[in-house]
């Protein structure tokens, strides 16, 4: 493990690599020969670049397996199913700025570990934009590396927080941060493709239109995610070795901790079960709490998908509407044996786009932002009883910048 003391007034060190790992497969993290430890000052030396970029793609693995968990009971899709109080706000919509539970690693936390993942991929960038071609082999394709994941970085604390602050900066809108991740994921295409990185240049151009699609950009997010290919995943790898590697989602419900929603029991298109929520009763808990689980995610090593195919269909049909846009869903339908949708009216269609993103990316981070993008009812609604307690849900969409930012930033 190294460390890395960030130079913005914090007397506060992140980590940039907890662990590297190996993985046999290339579509995820870089396959590279790594030590177990690197010092601070090892990090000037150019030869150590492909761990540098290799801890930053595990840095936002991990806070992207977080990310899923929170934004599912944040944003209608789980709910908490234990007796432990401090996890509650969370579920209920009444994050305080104050609370430690949305900000650490550990539980629902997203805000460090998603700042950490961007500053490690920011930061591998800057060096490698000090390094040379000749000094470091393949630099062009671990700037799209670096890249991608910065981008995504970007995006999903964008979506996950109201404001946010980045270096010591000044408050910052969730445009201004998507934004930053558009030059990011721009960047990372422009070298994928200079580099013959497929993987990264077609995981880029989903974060792309996913981004441009949260900026109101419609026709530009099609046009960023057109050349797409049918079948194409880019997945978030997961261990059954070390929590940290864990699949956060089979975690939760493996300890009954966590249960899915009423609103996504028994889905069915025409009269058949929906392949793509599929759930189940799993028992009581021993919080008297009736947990429903998923099958989607079946061990602590299954992946989670990031970018994938499906997804620019969707933000094609969102684009096109119309008839374009029926047969982009039955596209979709088809691969899972689901029966046809047919209609022409304009506001049908968009409304089954939005039920085709919510059936088509349960559990895998699309749902929070959605709900503020297409203004969708929040459930249970605010005001509601939150279950068997005197309290009720509350009406939060985005998650307040925490008080350790605020307190410990000046220029804010």
């Amino acid at each position: 493990m190294y460390t890395i003391i960030m130079k913005n007034g914090f007397a506060r060190a992140i980590t940039v690599l907890s662990v590297v790992f190996l993985l046999a497969s290339c579509d995820t993290l870089l396959d590279v020969d790594t030590p177990s430890f690197v010092s601070a000052d090892d990090l000037e030396n150019p030869e150590l670049a492909g761990l540098i970029v290799t801890g930053a793609a595990s840095d936002f693995e991990f806070a992207f397996q977080g990310y899923v968990l929170t934004s599912a009971i944040f944003g209608n899709e789980l709910g908490d199913a234990t007796f432990t109080a401090a996890r509650w706000e969370v579920d209920q919509r009444k994050i305080q700025p104050s609370s430690s539970r949305y900000v650490n690693a550990a539980d629902f936390g997203v805000y460090t570990p998603l700042s950490t993942a961007r500053f490690a991929a920011d930061d591998a960038l800057r060096r490698l934009d000090g390094w040379t071609d000749a000094e470091v082999e393949n630099r062009t394709a671990l700037i799209a590396r670096a890249a991608g994941y910065a981008g995504y970085s970007y995006l999903l604390l964008g979506e996950a927080f109201c404001s946010m602050s980045i270096d010591l900066s000044a408050e910052l809108s969730r445009e201004e941060i998507f934004n930053r991740a558009v030059a990011r994921f721009e960047r990372a295409i422009s070298t994928a493709q200079q580099a013959g990185d497929n993987n990264v240049l077609n995981m880029a151009r989903i974060g792309l239109g996913r981004t441009l699609l949260n900026l109101g950009r419609t026709a530009d997010a099609a046009s960023a995610v057109q050349a797409v290919p049918d079948g194409f995943v880019f997945n978030v790898s997961a261990s059954a070795e070390g929590n940290r590697r864990n699949n956060r989602i089979f975690q939760q419900f493996n300890g009954l901790n966590v249960t899915v929603n009423p609103g996504y029991h028994g889905l069915q298109v025409g009269g058949v079960d929906d392949p793509r929520v599929p759930v189940e009763f799993a028992a009581r808990n021993s919080s008297g709490v009736d947990v429903y689980r998923t099958t989607k995610y079946t061990a602590f090593g299954s992946p989670i998908p990031l970018a994938r195919s499906a997804e620019a269909k969707l933000i094609r049909a969102e684009a096109a509407g119309g008839q374009t846009a029926v047969n982009l869903i039955n596209e979709l339908r088809a691969v899972h044996g689901l029966p046809a949708f047919s209609s022409t009216n304009e506001t049908e269609i968009r409304n089954q786009v939005i039920e085709e993103r919510r059936r088509e990316f349960f559990l895998e981070s699309h749902t929070l932002y959605d709900l503020t993008r297409y203004n969708l009812p929040l459930s249970p609604a605010p005001g509601s009883q939150y279950r068997d307690q005197s309290d009720t849900y509350g009406d939060q969409r985005c998650m307040p910048l925490p008080d350790i930012e605020r307190n410990n930033n000046p220029n804010l």
